[in-house]
């Protein structure tokens, strides 16, 4: 599997077809939680709160999108769409899924170098909706998306 990341913001050095210009991602996280409170002797009572939707955390190798991530996290400027895509690889690179950020600003960025291999950086990103379309199983695609501002899907 490889992971690009695509926005008309950044420009990264990949030059496979279809992929032009995006960034390669080495690692990439997010989480949802919501906490529950149980009662004991009451299992079956739960009063969920709302979900917490975490940053995306995501790490790569310095290239040409470094300088404009490193400004954006200085000015706190926002990006209005970024994509992830995560793809099966072979003769074609195919998405098997792919994550939209919309209003997208940049939280943290860091650098680390060693003396053997390219510096890599850690990188957040806050958003406003998140979109999920997976579409690895060659059925019609499946998509979600949660807006934060309305706290629902959408």
């Amino acid at each position: 599997m490889s992971i690009y990341l695509k926005s008309k913001d950044l420009q990264g050095n990949i030059t496979a077809k279809g992929h032009e210009k995006s960034i390669e991602v080495h690692h990439l996280n997010f989480e949802v939680n919501r906490a529950a409170q149980m009662t004991v002797g009451e299992n079956y009572i739960r009063n969920p709160n709302k979900p917490d939707l975490s940053v995306v955390n995501f790490s790569k190798s310095i290239d040409s999108s470094s300088n404009t991530l490193f400004e954006l996290a200085c000015t706190g400027k926002v990006i209005n769409q970024v994509q992830f895509s995560v793809n099966r690889t072979g003769q074609s690179l195919e998405s098997y899924v792919e994550y939209i950020l919309h209003n997208v600003m940049v939280t943290h960025f860091s650098n680390s170098s060693t003396d053997s291999n390219l510096p890599s950086e850690n990188v957040s990103f806050t958003y406003s909706r998140l979109e999920i379309h997976y579409l690895g199983d060659g059925h019609s695609p499946m998509r979600s998306s949660y807006d934060l501002k309305q706290a629902a899907l959408v």
